[in-house]
């Protein structure tokens, strides 16, 4: 079996109310952009190697385009990593994370599938992206989740308990699209501030699936299937 470094650190909340208020306490708390444009940013604690499961929700290929195209503009103004439209998705559940040796236990993989298969007539999400946030090391992209990403979260929650996994909820239904590199006072960031505020926003998107696997450094997916929305 693999290593759970930690318990969950996100438990499931049981109401979409309850969800919509710890996503905004989370983005309030974490994306404070004022101390960004005060002191700079620093390079991301992106682990040299620490993966993890998960299960993911995916848009429109065209979707991922347009989101890995503001990827690379962020990448033109300062260091960052940029998110590959493969490797783009919003957690909907992960855990076991394990830093260096991690092996693959096609145990839990199985067990992973079977709860994505089981989401076949599942009504797929819709977001609404209304702009970009960033802190100190990460750039993402907030969402006003409908009802559907809620009960969708919750049911896979819900099921891994049953199959015994240990899983994290997630706070929000955000999208990491960019981690810095490299350390920058704010007098080298005002073409980056000046992207952000003025970045045209994804707007509404509906959800195309739902894959899962393994996250490399918790950022580069090794999908082992995916489930597809009807409509």
């Amino acid at each position: 079996m693999a290593i759970v470094v930690n318990n969950p650190r996100n438990t499931q909340v049981t109401t979409y109310g309850e969800f919509l208020k710890e996503q905004e306490r989370r983005l309030t708390r974490i994306f404070r952009q004022n101390q960004v444009k005060n002191k700079g940013i620093a390079s991301s604690d992106l682990p040299e190697r620490e993966d993890c499961y998960y299960i993911g929700l995916q848009y429109s290929p065209q979707d991922h385009q347009r989101i890995h195209l503001l990827s690379q503009e962020i990448a033109a103004r300062v260091p960052a990593y940029v998110y590959q439209p493969q490797d783009l998705h919003v957690t909907l559940a992960n855990g076991y994370i394990t830093p260096g040796g991690f092996t693959t236990d096609n145990e839990i993989i199985r067990k992973l599938g079977e709860i994505v298969e089981s989401l076949a007539d599942r009504p797929a999400p819709r977001m609404v992206y209304p702009g970009l946030l960033f802190n100190e090391t990460t750039t993402i992209m907030p969402a006003y989740a409908d009802r559907a990403f809620f009960d969708l979260a919750h049911t896979i929650h819900t099921k891994a308990k049953e199959e015994g996994l240990e899983l994290n909820f997630p706070w929000g239904a955000h999208m990491s699209i960019s981690r810095f590199t490299t350390q920058r006072s704010p007098e080298e960031l005002t073409d980056l501030f000046s992207f952000i505020e003025q970045a045209e926003p994804i707007g509404e998107v509906t959800a195309n699936r739902v894959s899962f696997g393994v996250a490399e450094r918790r950022v580069i997916l090794r999908e082992y299937g995916y489930m597809r929305f009807s409509a």
